[in-house]
């Protein structure tokens, strides 16, 4: 009798670890969060979720370089064209 109410009392803990580590999963996934998403890597790191989290964090990494790229292209592109009208400007005066 001790050893089935071990066992059914290891089987509930196990499901609710598990629905806990699919939820903080399913919050990271929802929030597109890069902060979530490592926390969630290095808390759970045996998860079975583990790969996609991982997956979808470098997917969030990789838009995340791209916005800070295209920003900094367009910080350029301003910056030689009054540069340009500058150059210009003396030429012409």
């Amino acid at each position: 009798m001790k050893i089935r109410t071990l066992f059914y009392s290891i089987l509930i803990i196990g499901l609710l670890l598990s629905c806990a580590v699919t939820k903080k999963y399913e919050e990271a996934r929802a929030s597109k969060s890069i902060q979530l998403y490592e926390t969630y890597i290095v808390k759970y790191p045996k998860s079975k979720y583990l790969s996609k989290a991982k997956d979808e964090l470098a997917s969030l990494y990789e838009e995340r370089d791209w916005s800070l790229a295209k920003a900094q292209i367009q910080l350029t592109d301003i910056k030689n064209f009054f540069w340009t009208i500058q150059i210009a400007n003396t030429l012409l005066k």
